[in-house]
């Protein structure tokens, strides 16, 4: 068997780094070793996962080492020492303070009660143009999964395939429910899912679940589908442009890649936080970014001919995720991602702003994840590659010696939080505007369902008005939250799932066009039934 390392393909991951052991613009110092072939069956090598970071058009941007300057001066005084020793990460927030908090906080009636596709209609917006976004998400925590799927749902997003790996506590069933009874959430759970943490293994299970929803999207008649993770959102610059309206000018293009730049969130310090999207204080970098650089995209499914991932930040004609690079695709095989002008153009009205991290606790969780994880000779070379995944897993791997929490603080400070290193280079967007953009949303959705309690501007009483949503979840939403472990795979679902490999992605799919109902319509109701019988593990051995 041919194992990744000798094809030489490479994978493009947040961080920039490469498969083959080489950055853009200088190779790295550490010689690739061989990987198993046991290891290269189990995990096998993605094209093109991410662009260099700190490196632009081949020059070597070296970093200075960690100074006690660069550090947090609080965590070098003696008093600090003896506080931050016996810190827990349990501890309040340091950075939710503002008076008007609590009316920005996306709350779980927001996403319960608002049908978005209505509330875009009666403000004129034109949703004729279908998106859709694939994400793959563990143990997303519910304050993070509230905001982000209000921002996109308000932002004109029709249609959300979600994968789930994990349990689903109370409080994350409770925000899904809403958008899943209104069919704008496709929920695949896999609550048993013991697949590697390990960057590359997480990255081809991204891949394999995206091309499963290209297929399903395009028979839902979505023109395109966005490929964003849970900590990413897609923020348009001018604030009365939805993303399908911005999508639209691509419509009869025959290019396959709607690409955006990225944005990488900078955060005042903070423990915790109920709101890690929508805070005023949050900077951002646009270049020399610590995690991936080579921004992210969006599939023309209305394009002729078939789609594919280029790694996870890249669509093409082509199916190369997977491949080993030859010179007669030229730059289709780039290993930031496909980047050949015949597929891809890029958009400037929009930038992903990602948000690595918004808190202590939730950078602990990943990297502890991380830690434990078997890494392949390809993730110990993407650690190596980028100090801040390197220093994050170094200082979670010694836990359990004394002082460890100094230490990780320090980490956290240093790669994630204001005022940053003395190269930063700031965008002119700041979070402020963000903040004031999910203000905007919330203010319209809340308008809206207080206009449909009182009949003012419907010309109906407000007898005549549908009944006001329950808060619980129906018998069909709460089947398909908890699937049991006993249960069996379908065959139906499986095909609906997952394409048979003989078959492109263009003709596959789920079920017809899906218009928002007020209460599931029939194949909803097929669809969440079979759903419940479905077998986890099974579902995952279909996905990825």
């Amino acid at each position: 068997m041919t194992t990744a390392a000798s094809r030489g393909a490479r994978l493009k991951s947040d961080d920039g780094g490469t498969r083959s052991g080489q950055r853009v613009g200088h190779k790295l110092k550490k010689p690739a070793a061989k990987v198993s072939q046991t290891t290269a069956a189990k995990v096998p090598a993605v094209r093109g996962r991410g662009g260099t970071r700190g490196n632009r058009g081949g020059v070597s941007l070296k970093r200075p080492a960690t100074t006690s300057r660069q550090l947090a001066p609080a965590a070098h005084s003696p008093q600090r020492k003896k506080k931050a020793n016996n810190v827990s990460v349990a501890r309040g927030t340091s950075d939710d303070y503002h008076e008007d908090s609590a009316a920005l906080c996306i709350s779980t009636e927001d996403l319960q009660r608002t049908c978005f596709s209505t509330l875009l209609r009666n403000a004129g917006i034109s949703l004729e143009v279908r998106v859709a976004m694939a994400t793959c998400t563990r143990g997303c925590p519910a304050e993070r999964l509230r905001e982000w799927l209000f921002w996109h749902l308000a932002e004109g997003v029709s249609l959300i395939y979600l994968r789930w790996e994990g349990l689903l506590a109370d409080e994350q069933r409770a925000v899904l429910a809403g958008p899943i009874e209104r069919g704008q959430v496709i929920l695949t759970a896999v609550p048993k899912c013991k697949q590697s943490s390990a960057f590359q293994a997480v990255m081809v299970r991204q891949v394999k679940f995206t091309e499963s929803s290209i297929a399903a999207a395009r028979e839902r008649g979505c023109k395109f589908l966005l490929h964003l993770d849970d900590d990413e959102l897609l923020y348009t610059f001018d604030p009365n442009l939805r993303i399908p309206a911005m999508l639209k000018r691509h419509v009869g293009s025959t290019r396959k890649c709607i690409h955006f730049e990225n944005y990488e969130a900078m955060f005042p310090f903070s423990t915790r936080t109920a709101r890690p999207f929508s805070r005023a204080g949050v900077r951002f970098r646009s270049d020399l970014q610590v995690l991936y650089c080579n921004g992210k995209s969006a599939a023309h499914l209305g394009s002729e001919g078939s789609v594919f991932c280029s790694g996870v930040h890249s669509f093409c004609m082509y199916d190369r995720t997977f491949a080993a690079p030859l010179p007669e695709y030229g730059l289709h095989d780039d290993c930031k991602g496909c980047s050949h002008p015949d597929c891809r153009i890029d958009e400037a009205a929009a930038v992903v702003l990602h948000f690595d991290c918004p808190s202590f606790e939730e950078w602990r969780n990943k990297f502890c994840a991380r830690a434990a994880a078997p890494l392949t000779q390809a993730d110990e070379e993407e650690a190596a590659a980028f100090p801040f995944k390197k220093q994050s897993l170094r200082v979670l791997a010694k836990a359990h010696e004394e002082g460890h929490v100094r230490k990780e603080e320090q980490v956290y400070r240093r790669w994630r939080c204001l005022p940053g290193r003395k190269e930063e280079k700031l965008a002119d967007l700041m979070g402020a505007a963000v903040q004031a953009r999910f203000a905007s949303r919330v203010a319209e959705t809340r308008a809206q369902w207080n206009c449909t309690l009182t009949g003012a501007g419907t010309g109906v009483s407000p007898e005549q008005l549908s009944p006001q949503p329950s808060k619980q979840p129906s018998q069909q939403v709460t089947q398909q939250l908890s699937l049991q472990p006993s249960q069996q795979l379908s065959s139906n679902v499986s095909q609906q799932l997952r394409p048979e490999p003989s078959q492109q992605p263009s003709g596959v799919g789920c079920a017809p066009s899906l218009q928002p109902p007020k209460q599931p319509s029939p194949w909803l109701t097929e669809h969440l039934s079979l759903l419940a019988s479905c077998q986890p593990s099974s579902i995952d051995s279909v996905i990825g």
